[in-house]
C-alpha cells in the first residue's frame, strides 16, 4: 500500500470532506461491524453489557438522523461505556482485545456527537482496523501455531481478505457519503442497513 492505513493524519484528511452528520454516519457504520466482537466476548466471559452498547449506537444513529444532541445523555453513556470495557489484564479469552477496541470506538463516536471533528472519527476508523488486525493475527496463529511468536509483515495483514474487505467497505462508505446529494432519513436508513453487509451493494 502507498499509505499507512493506521496513519490518523491520513484518515482525518480523508474524512475532512464530510459534513458533521456524515462523519457520525461513518463512525456509526464502523461501530456496527465492531459490535459482534463484543457480543462474542460477552458469550465467552459472561461479562459486559451488549444491550448497553446497542443503546449507545442507536443513540448515535438518531443524531445522524437529525435528533438534537442531549449533552448530558451522551456524557452519561460515555461513562457507562468505560465501565463495560474489558480489562485485558483480567480477561484473556479470544475477542477481549476486540471488545476493548469496540468500546473505545463507541466512546470516540459519542465524543464526536459533541465535537464532530474528522480527527475524532479517524480514531474510530483506526480502532476498527486494529480490531480486524487482532482478529487476523489470531486466525493466522490458529492456522500455524509455530508462527504465533513471529512478527508478521504489514503486507501479510493488509492483504488478508478480512482487512481488504474492511478497507474496501470504509472507502466505499466515505465515497458514498461524499457523493450523497440528499442526506435524509431514507438515505440514512439504507446506509445503516448496508453497514453490516459483507457484500458491498449500491445505495
Amino acid at each position: 500500500m502507498t499509505v499507512d492505513i493506521f496513519d490518523t493524519d491520513y484518515l482525518a484528511s480523508e474524512l475532512s470532506q464530510l459534513s458533521e452528520r456524515q462523519l457520525l454516519a461513518f463512525a456509526a457504520s464502523c461501530c456496527e461491524r465492531l459490535l459482534p466482537f463484543y457480543n462474542e466476548f460477552y458469550k465467552m466471559e459472561q461479562w459486559g453489557d451488549p444491550a448497553l452498547l446497542r443503546t449507545m449506537l442507536d443513540q448515535i444513529w438518531q443524531i445522524v438522523q437529525g435528533k438534537l444532541v442531549d449533552v448530558q445523555r451522551i456524557q452519561i453513556l460515555r461513562r457507562k461505556c468505560r465501565r463495560v470495557a474489558p480489562d485485558t489484564e483480567k480477561f484473556f479469552s479470544d475477542y477481549t482485545s476486540e471488545a476493548l477496541h469496540t468500546c473505545g470506538a463507541l466512546q470516540h463516536s459519542l465524543d464526536a456527537c459533541l465535537k464532530p471533528y474528522p480527527d475524532q472519527v479517524a480514531l474510530v476508523r483506526l480502532l476498527s482496523l486494529e480490531a480486524v488486525n487482532v482478529t487476523i493475527n489470531r486466525l493466522l496463529d490458529q492456522q500455524d501455531p509455530d508462527s504465533a511468536m513471529q512478527v508478521r509483515s504489514p503486507e501479510v495483514i493488509d492483504n488478508h481478505p478480512l482487512m481488504v474487505q474492511e478497507l474496501a467497505k470504509q472507502r466505499y462508505d466515505i465515497q458514498t457519503l461524499k457523493n450523497c446529494t440528499a442526506f435524509d432519513q431514507e438515505f440514512v436508513e439504507v446506509f445503516k442497513r448496508a453497514s453490516t453487509q459483507s457484500d458491498i451493494s449500491s445505495l
